[in-house]
């Protein structure tokens, strides 16, 4: 017996220790060893004897700050027991049983398994500092025991930081300033670290948080004592344009509180504007070719500003963005701005004659002020392109030994330029190999300069660019034609005459003349020769053909010429494969003399058919026809005529001719065995007389016999049948059998079939003269709900004779629904206690069901109660299925909702029927109580800057009902007031005003609780809140503070110290909590003069001043410090003491920075542009007045001088066109250094290095080029002619910019580029009236990379389709049918097709699958079929012939004809269902038993044998006629387990006679009993049971005689190791200690083989 939670002993199972052995099996000691298994149980007391002891880790006192976050770990409780861990009695776990005070409770959670105590809640809500939490641990014992141990809980609480002013306005800062002398510093009076202060950051606007930053000023203990204001983007700040910063500086600290400081920070700018000496405006003009970077103006500017940057002036150049792109302005020396071209002027696409701009100084104020002169620049521009003319005149044609130096054509352009830009040069730039072999002059002279032999090209194809001498120079383009001639000898025949005879019958494709020919050229095509025909006639054509290799071969059967012509002659023509190609004028002649088979045989007396009619029972040999026939041919083997019977099905097996004919042209035709053996009701015998031509002709004569077999009708077994079921039956579930006989001999007369109609029941014939009849459909599904079916059923024998009789189907039905008998249409409510215990009775249901008492099945009317519905209520309450009883199945205490419950009762039908759901709700009150105030008065001090938000005090009320809102307090104000605001579900009071605005020392006012059910407290509380205000200055001590220190002191040295004191009292009132008020709240801090203040720090708290960065590298001598004192409250008081420190300065050179950079540019970057600024610091100032240059004075040096340029200010630029470096590098090294501008004038004392990285343009291409398009001469203009696609590896904007564009045409203009990468046709017309059918365009690809621009080109060919009209299929999809034995060479159909083009012919193609082309070939010319080989006899019995019919257009025009050839074949194949038996039987199966009923496909007059080996086959006998396979011998005598059998089947078909086999392999059943255990299974045993204790003995039998059985573990595991099981005996003992295992079960398996 098993633990089941179910029954009443389940408690006294838990407590048990179960010993497993799996697989504990039985043997007997047959050969096929079948076993048997069972589950043997042993059970093993289980003892608790130890009290858990309980260690905590750390300790049992800890300290948590009250950010902690939920699931902080607080201590590891860990309890050992001395009882072993794999019982109940060692499994320990952990409870908090309470908390002192108790509310302390829910912030704390353990883990019940691990013991680990953890926060449960936000212990900032905690309303106590100290917990006292007591710790179980327990075991799981039948009798627990358990210890305890107490924790204590230190919960540690954080106090804001607070700024003592709001709101500071900074001493104006001027420009040269780099740090702004101030030190933020907050109060924060916590002590525990990681509440203190943390960090300071800005928090303003983007402008100022862009240009000031502030850092953590950090005592050497560690702690953040305030921060200091610094600038981070002087030369930002510099170029801005505000004369006020606003700064939000905020404080946290370390858990999350913050507060604000607001800084203002003033600016003074710039004053005087910049002036130009010299006139207001300038016109000058240049060439287009003008050099870059050489000055075409300099003009001269003064700024009277004393102070830089704002007396620093810059040259800039305003206008239109194209005029930017060719011109700059560069600094040349102090005053003076050269104004240069940019980028060439001749790269401006637009060829502007005249450009206008505006040069314009700017000082370097913060608010720039400008000046500006009018600039007009005029430009002589390159206006003409040089032209081709007579281009026509170019093409040539040499022959291929054209000697080398010969020239070729002459190419000719002229330029309209006169004065300048006019001269014209010539270059050959392609395409393909062109260059290799031509070259051109300066005077456009092309000459061969390598020779032509041995090259592949018909022609080349020469690219000649004509160029003007302008810079950049403008070009044409032209394409020169260059053809090859290589054909320079005519074919010549080796014979002239050809003469061949052959028969009728010659095979198809066979060569049966070779025709002979050379040529003396060297290379393909021009020495390859082709074969054609000339003078022929049609006919000769017709049924012959030739191949380019000159073989003549028969190309149609010539026993299909009608004509019967027995001479056809021709001529023969050669040419070679040149283009042109040379053809020989001397004709061979070709003769071929044909002989024919003419006459066909012929019957005599086969007309009409004859039909005779025979007894099944005639004798075998009688003479049953004559047949006489006669062929008029004279030629063998033309006239030789021979006999053979064709068909039909069975029919060449019954009858035979006679071997030993009385004269040559007869025979007799005799019955050929007993027709009694077959069921066939008449037999045709086609007799087929052929002669000796191929393919013969011949004759056939049909006679027919008719048998007759059918004598007896089917009479049933019975006069009629019935049965009764159940409307629950599957259907195909049989119902009742009927039967039925026949005394017919053979099939099919006595086959029989029966049948009816019925919708819902049908018969299925079994066979033997057994039919069952079968549930058709569900019968469920009559709607009319019958009960009684009578219908009638038919049997029929093969020969169509037929009775019938009745049967009657009786059908028992589920008709009622259960309803429920105690409840309302709907249902009803009920209210209950939330303190019901579990099992509670709450609803008691009844119902009843109609079917009751009707006789139908007990299933219809037994009911089942279920609740269904919202998984709400549901795992709440339990319903008894059987009784209908509702019961509580948890407790419903502290679950916050009513329970809707939907009852559903139903009944065991198929389907069930299901009553309307009734619906239950259970209402609950769950609210008895109302909240109360822990104490009646709450009394707080705060200070009159507490913040907004601030906590001032917190109240508090319980409510003890077990669930919320019953049990969840809120909170209400009785008396309203406007400085304190109340957190309704906190209770938390807080500051809802500026308290500093306010003059009253305290507040009073009442507050009540209400629970969330709306009932309210049953008194009120009330608060008392007094305010300390803040009413002194801080006051500096007399002491001076003038000090003298070292340009050399180290940072962090001490300066000077200034102390204050403050009236205000320190703490607030008697809490002692710090008031921010006093003397102990003031703070120190730098406020200016003049940035002097950024070079120290002061702390905060004690007032000591420290230096806080180098004074090396500045040029003050004399600091002014303005010391702040500042209270610590928000509405800050504060005092002002300046201090001086005295500095001697010793100064230091420059230093270039960053040391490396790197920058990408394009080669086509503009002139004078910088792209990349390099700075300098000074260990003195920070950032010197300097000037850059780059040096000067390696290989690499001067590489970077040649094409880059560097302004004063930093700013490295393009000096020298990039494109013009020939080496095309695409990195360049420039080293930079840097020059103080006042005296003395030092240099940097090392070198920076820019890296510059230049990309150059790649080319163009076109893709897939060239390309080829055809169109129709009927296109209209703008219709599509083709689409090119261009690809560019560039990345970079420009250089993957490109245009396309038509730089070579002969097609008189009939094409233009459409606008999506396409050429369309613009002039339809013109290309309709055009007879050319081929054109060809050159594209070019260029792109945008201005001066760096590069191109390619392609090639399109265009062609023009002038043929207008396909052909058209004449008897498209015409189906021919033929015999399979249709012989090779035989014409069965023709192709035809018509085409409306004049003048034009059509050819014929077979296209279509490689079978259909195995099969059949076709003639080109007239289109007709042909049978090429033996057809198949199987298979599929349709081909699809797909020809395409092509005209003799160009381009040639084509159309698709279908036609379908059936073939007529033996209709089935003989084939076992299935080629291989797998069958098993049992060695007491009788003599005679059946084994198998083989079967096979087609079934019918088919007869049986066995072929196999004699010792497996004499065990078995089959029934020749049916196939029913049977057991010859007892095979008890026998031991073999399978035995294999090859049974052949035999079947005359309509052809052929076939056979086909199966294996039939049998399996026998041998030993087929299995043991059986005997008796008991289990056992429980103590777990201190001693080692070789006997405690189970296992009986098993066996029905099979004289096995012995033998006991075994099937599967030995670590449970099996303790016990020892007896092979012989059964006897299980224990082998190895129970002491410590649990849950050990001995399996026993049941493991039939």
């Amino acid at each position: 017996m098993g633990c089941s939670p179910t029954t009443p002993w389940a408690a006294v199972c838990m407590l048990l220790l179960v010993v497993v052995l799996p697989n504990v099996q039985t043997q007997d000691g047959s050969t096929s060893d079948p076993s048997s298994s069972s589950t043997v149980t042993a059970i093993v007391n289980d003892v608790d004897n130890f009290t858990p002891v309980i260690t905590v880790t750390p300790n049992n006192t800890v300290y948590l700050l009250e950010n902690a976050n939920a699931s902080t770990v607080v201590v590891d409780v860990n309890a050992d027991d001395g009882d072993s861990q794999n019982t109940s009695s060692g499994r320990i776990t952990f409870s908090i049983e309470s908390s002192t005070p108790g509310s302390g409770r829910p912030y704390f959670t353990i883990d019940p398994v691990s013991g680990v105590l953890t926060v449960a809640g936000s212990l900032k809500e905690a309303p106590e500092d100290l917990y006292t939490l007591l710790v179980r641990a327990s075991d799981a014992g039948s009798s627990p025991r358990w210890a305890e141990s107490n924790i204590t809980v230190h919960i540690l609480r954080n106090t804001p930081p607070s700024f003592n002013n709001l709101t500071v306005t900074i001493p104006e800062l001027r420009v040269d300033q780099t740090t702004v002398n101030y030190i933020v510093s907050a109060v924060d009076p916590d002590t525990i670290s990681e509440f203190r202060v943390t960090n300071y950051r800005l928090d303003g606007d983007s402008t100022a948080t862009r240009f000031f930053q502030v850092s953590n000023n950090v005592g050497t203990d560690g702690v953040v004592t305030g921060a200091s204001i610094t600038i981070t983007d002087r030369a930002g700040l510099t170029g801005d344009s505000n004369t006020e910063y606003r700064l939000e500086v905020v404080v946290e600290d370390g858990a999350g509180e913050s507060a604000r400081q607001t800084l203002l920070l003033p600016f003074r700018r710039n004053v005087y504007p910049p002036t130009f000496l010299g006139p207001s405006s300038v016109t000058i003009t240049v060439n287009e070719t003008q050099q870059l970077d050489v000055p075409i103006l300099t003009v001269s500017v003064t700024d009277q500003d004393l102070q830089a940057p704002n007396n620093h002036v810059e040259c800039f150049l305003e206008g239109d963005a194209e005029t930017l792109a060719y011109f700059k302005v560069a600094k040349n020396g102090v005053n003076t701005c050269d104004i240069s071209v940019r980028s060439p002027l001749y790269s401006d696409f637009n060829r502007k004659p005249e450009y206008n701009l505006q040069i314009v100084a700017r000082d370097g104020g913060s608010t720039p002020q400008t000046a500006a002169v009018n600039l007009t620049v005029n430009v002589n521009r390159n206006q003409n392109t040089p032209q081709f003319i007579n281009v026509d005149s170019y093409p040539r044609t040499i022959d291929e030994n054209m000697l080398v130096g010969t020239s070729v054509t002459q190419v000719t352009a002229t330029d309209e330029d006169i004065v300048a830009y006019g001269t014209v040069s010539y270059s050959l730039i392609g395409d393909g190999p062109s260059p290799d072999y031509f070259t051109v002059d300066s005077a456009g002279r092309i000459t061969l300069t390598s020779s032509l032999a041995g090259t592949e090209q018909d022609y080349f194809e020469l690219r000649v660019r004509a160029s003007d001498d302008g810079t950049p120079s403008l070009f044409n383009e032209t394409v020169v034609r260059i053809t090859i001639n290589r054909n320079l000898h005519d074919p010549q025949w080796i014979d002239t005459i050809y003469e061949v005879n052959i028969l009728s019958t010659q095979d198809l494709s066979v060569p049966i003349i070779a025709l002979g020919a050379s040529d003396a050229d060297t290379t393909a095509p021009n020495n390859q020769t082709v074969f054609f025909a000339v003078n022929h006639t049609d006919s000769a054509l017709n049924w012959f053909q030739f191949d380019q290799n000159g073989d003549i071969s028969v190309r149609l059967p010539l026993y299909d010429n009608t004509n019967r012509d027995q001479r056809f002659e021709w001529q023969m023509g050669i040419r070679d494969g040149g283009n042109p190609p040379r053809e020989q004028a001397i004709r061979a002649t070709v003769v071929v003399n044909v002989v024919y088979n003419l006459n066909a045989p012929i019957f005599t007396g086969c007309t009409p058919q004859p039909r005779i009619t025979l007894r099944e029972d005639i004798a075998s040999g009688i003479n049953a026809y004559t047949a006489t026939v006669s062929d008029s041919d004279v030629q063998s083997p033309f006239n030789s005529v021979s006999l053979r019977i064709i068909g039909d099905d069975h029919a060449p097996g019954l009858f035979r001719l006679d071997p030993n004919p009385g004269s040559p042209n007869q025979r007799l035709v005799m019955v050929n065995g007993s027709l009694a053996q077959d069921n066939v009701p008449e037999y045709t015998v086609r007799i087929l007389a052929q002669d000796g031509g191929r393919p013969s002709q011949s004759a056939t004569c049909v006679v027919t016999y008719e048998i007759n077999r059918n004598l007896n009708t089917p009479i049933f077994t019975g006069n009629s049948y019935s049965a009764t079921v159940s409307e629950c039956v599957p259907f195909d579930t049989p119902v009742v059998n009927v039967s039925a006989t026949d005394s017919d001999r053979v099939a099919p007369f006595n086959d029989l079939t029966f049948e009816m109609n019925h919708p819902y029941f049908y018969v299925w014939t079994q066979g033997a003269g057994v039919g069952i009849i079968h549930v058709r459909r569900d019968l469920r599904a009559d709607t009319t709900n019958q009960t009684t079916y009578t219908f009638p059923v038919t049997v029929r024998d093969g020969g169509g004779l037929s009775s019938t009789v009745s049967a009657t189907v009786s059908v028992q039905r589920n008709l009622h629904t259960p309803e429920f008998t105690d409840v309302g249409s709907t249902g009803f409510s009920l209210t209950v206690d939330d303190n019901l215990s579990t099992g509670t009775s709450v609803y008691n249901a009844d119902a009843t069901d109609g079917d009751a008492g009707t006789g139908t099945e007990a299933e219809f009317f037994s009911l089942v109660y279920s609740l269904v519905g919202d998984g709400t209520a549901l795992p709440f309450f339990t319903m008894d299925d059987a009784t209908g009883l509702i019961t509580t199945h948890q407790s419903i205490r502290g679950i916050d909702t009513n329970f809707t419950l939907q009852m559903q009762v139903r009944d065991n039908g198929c389907p069930a029927r299901w009553s309307p759901i009734k619906t239950l709700t259970v209402n609950v009150n769950r609210n008895p109580n109302r909240p109360e105030f822990t104490t009646a008065i709450y009394a707080a001090t705060i200070s009159e800057e507490a913040l907004y938000g601030s906590s001032v005090v917190t109240v508090s009320a319980t409510d003890g009902d077990a669930l919320a809102p019953y049990n969840t307090v809120v909170y209400e104000l009785v008396t309203r007031n406007n400085q304190f605001a109340l957190n309704n579900q906190s209770g938390e009071i807080s500051v809802k005003t500026d308290l500093t605005s306010e003059t009253s020392t305290s507040f009073t006012f009442d507050v009540r609780a209400v629970d969330g059910a709306g009932q309210t407290s049953t008194a009120t509380a009330q608060v008392m809140v007094n305010i300390i205000r803040n009413n002194n200055d801080p006051v500096f001590s007399d002491t001076g503070c003038t000090v003298s220190l070292s340009p050399n002191a180290t940072v962090g040295s001490d300066v000077l110290t200034v102390t204050a004191s403050d009236a205000d009292p320190d703490t607030i009132g008697t809490t002692g909590n710090p008031s921010n008020f006093g003397s102990d709240s003031l703070r120190y801090s730098l406020i200016g003069d003049d940035g002097h203040q950024n070079f120290f720090s002061i702390s905060s708290s004690s007032g000591k001043v420290n230096l806080s960065q180098p004074l090396t590298s500045g040029t003050i001598t004399t600091y002014r410090l303005r010391i702040l004192a500042q209270d610590g409250a928000r509405f800050t008081r504060s005092a002002v003491k300046v201090c001086s420190v005295l500095v001697n300065r010793d100064p230091n050179p420059p230093i270039v920075t960053p040391l490396n950079a790197n920058h990408r540019i394009l080669e086509i970057q503009n002139l004078g542009e910088s792209f990349i600024t390099v700075s300098a610091t000074d260990a003195q100032s920070g950032t010197p007045d300097v000037f850059f240059t780059l040096v000067n004075n390696d290989a690499q040096d001067q590489v970077c001088n040649t094409y880059f340029g560097i302004f004063r200010t930093g700013g490295l630029y393009v000096k020298s066109d990039l494109v013009a470096d020939t080496t095309d590098r695409t990195q360049y090294i420039c080293r930079v250094i840097a020059t103080e501008n006042d005296p003395p004038s030092r240099q940097s004392t090392n070198t920076g290095t820019v890296t510059v990285t230049v990309v150059r343009n790649t080319v163009p291409s076109f893709v897939n080029s060239p390309y080829n398009s055809a169109i129709n001469r009927t296109a209209s203009d703008s219709d599509l002619v083709t689409v090119y696609t261009t690809h560019d590896n560039d990345i970079d904007i420009s250089f993957n910019q490109t245009d396309v564009s038509i730089i070579g045409r002969n097609d008189n203009g009939y094409f233009a580029l459409g606008g999506n990468n396409d050429i369309v046709l613009q002039s339809a017309t013109d290309l309709a009236s055009d007879t050319r059918s081929s054109y060809t365009l050159v594209l070019q690809v260029r792109d945008r990379g201005e001066r760096a621009a590069l191109s390619s080109t392609a090639v399109v060919n265009i062609n023009v389709v002038r043929n207008l009209f396909s052909p058209v299929c004449v008897d498209n999809n015409q189906i021919i049918s033929i015999n399979f034995t249709t012989p090779p060479g035989n014409t069965i159909g023709t192709f035809r097709a018509t085409d409306d083009d004049p003048g034009q012919g059509v050819k014929y193609f077979l296209e279509g699958t490689q079978t259909s082309k195995e099969y059949f070939t076709l003639d080109y010319d007239n289109g007709t079929i042909i049978v090429k080989k033996a057809l198949p006899s199987t298979g599929s019995p349709n081909y699809q012939l797909i020809v395409k019919a092509t005209d003799d257009g160009f381009p040639s025009e084509s159309e698709t004809c279908q036609k379908t050839v059936q073939i007529n074949v033996d209709p089935t194949i003989l084939a076992f269902i299935s080629p291989d038996y797998q069958l098993t039987i049992s060695e007491n199966d009788g003599i005679s038993s059946q084994v198998v009923d083989l079967d096979t496909n087609p079934n019918d007059q088919v007869s049986f044998q066995i072929l196999g080996s004699l010792s497996d086959a004499e065990w078995f006998n089959i029934d020749t006629n049916t196939g029913d396979l049977t057991v010859a011998k007892d095979l008890r005598t026998d031991r073999r387990v399978e035995y294999k059998l090859l049974v052949q089947a035999t079947r005359q078909s309509t052809v052929t006679r076939q056979t086909a086999t199966s294996t039939v392999t049998i399996n026998v059943l041998r030993n087929e009993n299995e043991p059986v255990f005997i008796g008991s299974l289990n056992t429980t045993v103590d777990e201190r049971l001693s080692v070789g204790s006997q405690s189970l003995r296992l009986q098993a039998r066996d029905a099979d005689v004289n096995d012995s059985l033998t006991f075994r573990f099937d599967s030995p595991t670590a449970d099996t190791d303790l016990f020892y099981l007896g092979p012989s005996s059964g006897l299980i003992s224990l082998k190895n200690s129970l002491v410590g295992r649990t849950n050990t079960v001995i399996e026993v398996k049941d493991c039939n083989y």
